[in-house]
């Protein structure tokens, strides 16, 4: 028998594996529109929900006191995988991904102002380290910005 954390560690490690499959996916399947591509990737992962929900609660499961902030949310993550997707189409693959990986840095920094987060000198320092990290894969370079290399 598994413990909690182990079963944990089963989800998140099928979740990585899953969501890497995916981005491949969008890869690859560059010959269809990003819309058409978007489409059935929220067609296929909405039938999960409907065995999660249970029955008795299908129609009221997902009610809220706050319908304007659950639409933000919902809002703000269609734009994110949206730019995900497009952004799977444009650049390479270890790019995207180690930009997914700068979220933390901007989740630390929003902290500060939304939550009035304390966050110490050992937190900036791995934030820096993983910006730095993030940097050391993507290397940009400034001959992107020059206006006569257009």
């Amino acid at each position: 028998m598994l413990s909690q954390n182990q079963i944990g560690v089963l989800y998140m490690v099928g979740s990585v594996i899953c969501f890497s499959i995916m981005d491949i996916c969008v890869k690859w399947l560059d010959y269809y529109p990003v819309g058409q591509v978007l489409f059935f990737r929220f067609f296929i992962g909405f039938i999960p929900i409907f065995f999660i929900i249970p029955k008795n609660k299908f129609f009221n499961f997902y009610k809220t006191s706050r319908p304007g902030l659950h639409a933000f949310r919902a809002i703000c993550g269609a734009l994110a995988i949206i730019a995900l997707f497009y952004g799977l189409r444009e650049l390479p693959l270890a790019d995207v991904v180690s930009l997914t990986f700068g979220g933390p840095i901007f989740v630390t920094v929003a902290s500060i102002f939304f939550l009035s987060e304390k966050v110490g000198i050992k937190r900036w320092s791995a934030v820096l380290l993983g910006f730095f990290g993030m940097l050391l894969i993507v290397q940009p370079a400034f001959i992107n910005l020059n206006y006569y290399y257009i």
